[in-house]
């Protein structure tokens, strides 16, 4: 008895059986129906379609277009089959060995060529190719890309990456300007020359304000920079005093004291000028003065 898994059925005789079996039994049933006439099986007026197979065997849509394939099949089989009809009494087993030959010809038992284009022996199933991996797929697009598309790609992507260098730098400007505004307050006042504190008054003053303030300024400027001048000498005295393998307490005590007078007599001719102006400076000026006292 041949196999039934297809692989040493040579002749396809399994699978033209099961074939012809089918077959017969959808005619022997439409037949039956046909010759019966039962109502419950005919097309109803109004309905899209027969309500069974039998149905559309009888007379539904189905059933006409069976009919109407039925004479073209048996043409086809007979001409495959050398134009011999299968005997009336012929088991399945006998017609599906005479249509074997014809049938594998024919498609309808393809199994045996589909294993012969692979290499099996004699209907074989056939093996699905091994499909590439998905990373291979990918280089293999990228490969097939054309030179101008790369381009634009490592440019879009380097673009990317100046844009968010960028932006970095930005933020961290910003931080630290706003850090430095936020920690202004915070600061120790510093002693300020009589120089730049002039000039500091003098760009809040009116035009015709900051020039007296600055004529007066200059009459003091030589006593303010001969004050300044021994004020930076005493310091340098101090450091040499510190810097010595034995420190001298007291003439380190007395040059510090002799250069913070210096200091205070260098701050005490700046006021001397500003004193001498203020009343000369407009009520504008004066107003001006105020509120930026009051700012700070």
């Amino acid at each position: 008895m041949p196999d039934k898994g297809g692989a040493d059925d040579a002749r396809g005789v399994q699978a033209a059986r099961r074939h012809l079996g089918r077959r017969r039994r959808a005619m022997a049933a439409g037949a039956a129906a046909g010759r019966a006439g039962s109502r419950r099986h005919a097309r109803r007026p109004g309905d899209s379609e027969p309500r069974s197979p039998a149905g559309r065997a009888a007379g539904g849509a189905g059933g006409r277009l069976a009919r109407a394939r039925r004479p073209r099949r048996r043409r086809r089989g007979a001409a495959a089959g050398g134009g011999a009809a299968p005997a009336r009494g012929a088991t399945p087993a006998l017609e599906a060995a005479r249509l074997a030959p014809a049938g594998r010809e024919r498609g309808v038992l393809g199994a045996a060529r589909r294993g012969a284009r692979l290499g099996a022996p004699g209907g074989g199933r056939r093996q699905r190719a091994p499909r590439p991996r998905r990373a291979a797929r990918q280089r293999l697009d990228h490969r097939r890309l054309d030179p101008p598309m790369k381009l634009s790609v490592i440019l879009s992507a380097r673009a990317l990456r100046l844009l968010l260098l960028g932006s970095l730098c930005l933020n961290v400007l910003l931080g630290a300007f706003l850090l430095t505004r936020a920690l202004e307050p915070l600061r120790p006042p510093m002693a300020v020359p009589a120089a730049r504190l002039v000039e500091l008054a003098a760009r809040r003053l009116p035009a015709a304000d900051a020039e007296t303030l600055r004529a007066a300024y200059r009459r003091k400027e030589a006593e303010i920079a001969a004050s300044h001048g021994d004020y930076l000498s005493s310091l340098r005295a101090a450091g040499r005093l510190l810097a010595a393998p034995q420190v001298d307490v007291a003439a380190l005590r007395e040059t510090i004291m002799h250069a913070r007078e210096k200091r205070i007599r260098s701050g005490d001719l700046a006021i001397d000028a500003f004193l001498e102006v203020a009343p000369q400076l407009s009520v504008d000026g004066r107003r001006r003065l105020v509120e930026s006292i009051r700012a700070r």
